[in-house]
């Protein structure tokens, strides 16, 4: 073993990039270059020519561990996909490495477990968030300021409308102006009816749009109430998955940066 690692002839009929006989050494130098360029099967060849001949090599599984994800560097491995992270048998490399290196792959094992939870709790926050989202819609078409707006502004775009409050306001003219009349004029009450009627009818339709937003605004509480109970659930199960998530990835960090070295 000791043969291989000063002076082994791991070599090359099987790889011709390699010529004569290398140290473990010139051969872990030449598969480094190789990963920086992006040569990972290269690489992959004079790896498992060392692994062939020395199974434990630690500074070889790492490497090929670097082919297998195809990164460049360690580092990379945060921005490996999880598809790629949970293809990756990491088990193999522990049992193949020396006892004083198993807790090196151990921690990337920990590290792809924990990918795998954020993973899933994310998809589970999606699946929430599915849920929720008809609650936005049902709040926004009781929402107060809606009808607000719709109450007291001008709108002079594509859409223009003038503020609804304007059909009572009118209503209201329009009827002290009738009374006004009749008060000085000496009409049948049957009369004033009909006439009062007549008169009062267009102000009354101008009127409608208003009693309806105002009627959204003083039962806009007690609905957005309902509706907040309604989705209360999901609202919980997403805030307590989020603050999951946010434990996860602390702890995802804390071993990336154990992995790293740093």
């Amino acid at each position: 073993m000791d043969e291989v690692r000063n002076k082994a002839d791991i070599i090359s009929a099987d790889n011709p990039s390699v010529e004569g006989n290398l140290t473990v050494d010139e051969l872990l130098s030449q598969i480094d270059s190789h990963i920086r360029s992006g040569g990972f099967s290269d690489a992959m060849k004079l790896i498992e020519g060392i692994l062939e001949k020395e199974p434990g090599n630690c500074s070889a599984l790492k490497r090929k561990l670097l082919c297998d994800l195809k990164i460049k560097s360690i580092e990379e491995i945060q921005t490996v996909s999880y598809n790629k992270l949970s293809e990756l048998d990491i088990e193999s490399y522990t049992n193949a490495a020396p006892e004083e290196s198993k807790s090196y792959f151990s921690d990337i094992v920990k590290y792809k477990e924990l990918r795998s939870e954020i993973n899933n709790t994310n998809r589970e926050c999606d699946d929430l968030r599915n849920k929720i989202q008809p609650k936005y819609k049902a709040l926004d078409d009781v929402s107060r300021k809606e009808a607000r707006r719709e109450l007291f502004t001008w709108d002079y775009g594509e859409n223009a409308c003038y503020p609804t409050i304007l059909g009572p306001i009118v209503f209201v003219i329009v009827l002290t102006i009738y009374i006004y009349y009749c008060s000085t004029h000496n009409n049948s009450q049957s009369t004033e009816i009909i006439m009062g009627c007549i008169i009062l009818f267009i102000p009354a339709l101008l009127s409608m749009p208003a009693i309806r937003d105002i009627f959204r605004l003083i039962n806009a509480p007690r609905i957005e109430k309902e509706i907040e109970k309604k989705y209360s659930d999901f609202d919980s199960s997403l805030k307590s998955k989020t603050e999951i998530i946010k434990v996860k990835e602390s702890e995802a960090d804390v071993l990336y940066n154990k992995i790293c070295g740093v």
